[in-house]
């Protein structure tokens, strides 16, 4: 389990761009720590990339959540 620095580190994905795809559009579920500290499985990782690699294509989130499945939960 990785927190959100170490999957900076392994993805180059900012922690407030992973929590705003958690919280608003459902497309992560980490896992929490007894503290309540965002972890990330090794599983997590290639989803992560994905979705940075199709944000970098052009795609809206909206879309990313379509196609890759999510919560609709956009303010």
């Amino acid at each position: 389990m990785y927190p959100a620095r170490i999957v900076l580190e392994l993805t180059g994905v900012n922690p407030k761009r992973l929590r705003a795809w958690e919280e608003l559009w459902g497309l992560l579920s980490p896992a929490r720590s007894p503290g309540n500290h965002r972890r990330y499985s090794e599983s997590d990782l290639p989803r992560i990339r994905e979705i940075a690699r199709m944000l970098k294509q052009g795609h809206h989130l909206r879309e990313i959540q379509r196609l890759l499945g999510g919560d609709d939960k956009e303010k």
